[in-house]
């Protein structure tokens, strides 16, 4: 079985054979650039923003836009503690890759982090922050209690950082970035009962 960092490489390699272009999702601009307008629809005060961290182009795309609208809130980066590469990378300030990437949350099981991403999220970040797999499952089982959402493990990495550290961000006006419900059917009823 194979993992993001496998998948790109292939594709990489046919894309060169191919002599096509391959549009990736973090060192592409556009992919920033759009992932930069959930930032902008962000119409309303609060002190800290929450985002998966995966490759980065949404960690990235929101950041710019919330450092920019508000230099004042605190971005922080969350990914699960089994797929860390980008959050050592960031608490390093230089590109950390891991050996594997064991984690419910495929969205954000990179392994290989790119330097120029690193480079802007090291402008944009001001945390990146691990969590584990039961704090995932958790998030996700109150996202469709409270709200009847039916997300993927990346869209509840927030809300898992939320759970593991509830004194951090009591008090405070915070907003997490909910997307993806791709999802295996099966997997998701095992995980959230």
């Amino acid at each position: 079985m194979g993992d993001f960092g496998m998948a790109r490489e292939c594709a990489v390699r046919i894309a060169a054979e191919r002599d096509i272009r391959l549009l990736e999702d973090s060192p592409d601009i556009g992919t920033c650039e759009g992932a930069a307008t959930i930032g902008l629809e962000l119409d309303c005060e609060f002190d800290a923003v929450l985002v998966a961290l995966g490759g980065g182009a949404m960690a990235t795309g929101v950041g710019y836009v919330v450092k920019t609208t508000r230099p004042g809130t605190e971005v922080i980066c969350v990914q699960p503690e089994r797929a860390p590469a980008l959050t050592l990378s960031w608490r390093a300030r230089r590109v950390v890759t891991t050996e594997t990437a064991d984690t419910i949350a495929d969205g954000v099981a990179g392994r290989f982090p790119i330097q120029e991403v690193l480079d802007d999220l090291l402008v944009v970040a001001d945390d990146a922050t691990l969590v584990r797999e039961s704090s995932i499952i958790a998030g996700m089982r109150l996202l469709l209690e409270h709200a009847g959402l039916v997300v993927e493990p990346s869209a509840a990495l927030g809300v898992a950082a939320i759970l593991e550290d509830r004194d951090r961000f009591a008090g405070r006006h915070v907003v997490t970035v909910i997307c993806g419900n791709n999802v295996d059917a099966g997997s998701y009823r095992r995980w959230t009962g």
